[in-house]
């Protein structure tokens, strides 16, 4: 399997050895090992090639079958993130909106990691806090809330 790794994403890349890879057409995802990273970009879009080899031992994966490669640069263990849209910018301050016994507070905060719709918060967010993410722009310091439902994934937000 071949993929195109942006030059701002090679640096991680090249530290890497081992990747899933989920084959659409089979529905599994399998393990793959790194086994060539070009030295110089491959197109004028700056994309460097990764060649990953893959264990196919009862010959199921077939030439192009499409595959997404799971390329984890960077893991942070008993972290927090919130759904993106919950953090407000304003001033060049983030924050967000708190749910505390029926009240909303603002507390700042600062994020790390972008993952797809998902983003850290680094500092200013405790463990077991209600984050308001549905209503949280409508509402000021001090107002109460009415709480209609709570969710301990955010996948749950979807559902």
């Amino acid at each position: 399997m071949s993929a195109g790794i942006p030059e701002s994403d090679v640096d991680d890349v090249r530290r890497l050895e081992h990747f899933d890879i989920h084959i659409s057409a089979l529905g599994k995802t399998v393990q793959g090992k790194r086994y060539f990273l070009s030295k110089s970009p491959e197109s004028f879009a700056h994309l460097y090639k990764l060649e990953i080899e893959v264990d196919n031992p009862r010959g199921e994966i077939l030439p192009g079958m499409f595959a997404r490669a799971a390329i984890v640069k960077q893991e942070v263990k008993n972290g927090f993130a919130v759904p993106l849209y919950a953090v407000i910018s304003r001033g060049g301050e983030q924050f967000i909106f708190i749910e505390k016994d029926g009240t909303a507070h603002a507390r700042l905060v600062e994020t790390g990691i972008l993952d797809g719709w998902r983003i850290q918060i680094t500092k200013g967010l405790a463990e077991k806090e209600h984050v308001i993410v549905v209503g949280h722009r409508s509402v000021d310091e001090g107002q109460n809330v009415n709480v209609i439902r709570t969710v301990s994934d955010p996948e749950e937000l979807f559902k």
